[in-house]
C-alpha cells in the first residue's frame, strides 16, 4: 500500500506541473523554522450583509488567469467565484441533483487555463465551469475516485478507495486501489495498475 501511495503522489505531483528548475533559497539555512504572517495576503469576505464569508466546508480553491479565486463549498453544495480583493461575484449552484445543483463536492481545480473542474463523488460525475461560472459541460469518471490530481491539459490521475485483499486467508492481506489516467472527456487512456 506505501509503494502505492508514494506512485500515487509521485504522479501527482508531475501532472500538477512541478518546474524541474525549482531552485532552494540560499539564504535560508537548511533547519529554518516556518513562520506563518499573522496578516493574511487577502482576507475573503464580504458574501452577505451580515459579515464574511463562511464556508461549511472549503473542498478545494483555485485563482484564475484575471485574479478571481473560485472556491467549492461542499457542504453548501455552492461555487463561490470572488474578485481579486476577496468581496464575492457569483455563487454558482445549490443543493440537489438537477442541472446547475451539486451533491457531494469532494474536489476542486483548475485544469487547464480558466477552466475549473468540480468532482462530485456522491453523483460520479464531473462538471466544468468557465471563468464566469457557466456550466461549460458534465461527464462521469470510470472509478468511485478519493484521490484526484490534474494537469493543465485536463488530464487526470484518479484513484479509487483501497480495498483489502486476501491472497490467503488469515496469511496474506494487502490493500489494493486501482489508479487510472483519464482525460478531459472522462475517458480511460491507460490504467496503472493497482
Amino acid at each position: 500500500m506505501r509503494r502505492c501511495c508514494r506512485l500515487v503522489c509521485a504522479i501527482m505531483l508531475i501532472l500538477s506541473g512541478c518546474s524541474s528548475d525549482a531552485r532552494e533559497d540560499a539564504s535560508q539555512p537548511a533547519n529554518a523554522a516556518w513562520k506563518v504572517d499573522p496578516v493574511p495576503p487577502l482576507d475573503i469576505g464580504d458574501t452577505s450583509a451580515a459579515g464574511p464569508a463562511v464556508f461549511e466546508y472549503a473542498a478545494g480553491a483555485t485563482r484564475l488567469s484575471n485574479g478571481t479565486i473560485v472556491v467549492a463549498d461542499a457542504y453548501a453544495s455552492t461555487i463561490r467565484y470572488f474578485d481579486a480583493n476577496g468581496r464575492l461575484t457569483k455563487s454558482v449552484g445549490r443543493a440537489g441533483s438537477g442541472p446547475g445543483e451539486f451533491e457531494g463536492i469532494w474536489w476542486l481545480a483548475q485544469c487547464g487555463i480558466d477552466s475549473v473542474f468540480v468532482w462530485e463523488r456522491s453523483r460520479g460525475r464531473m462538471s466544468v465551469l468557465d471563468s464566469t461560472g457557466t456550466i461549460a459541460r458534465t461527464f462521469p469518471l470510470a472509478l468511485n475516485t478519493v484521490n484526484l490530481a490534474c494537469s493543465r491539459s485536463g488530464t487526470f490521475v484518479a484513484q479509487a478507495p483501497p480495498a483489502e485483499t486476501f491472497i490467503a486467508p488469515e496469511v496474506d492481506r494487502r490493500w489494493e486501489a486501482p489508479v487510472l489516467i483519464v482525460d478531459a472527456a472522462g475517458d480511460t487512456i491507460r490504467t496503472l495498475g493497482d
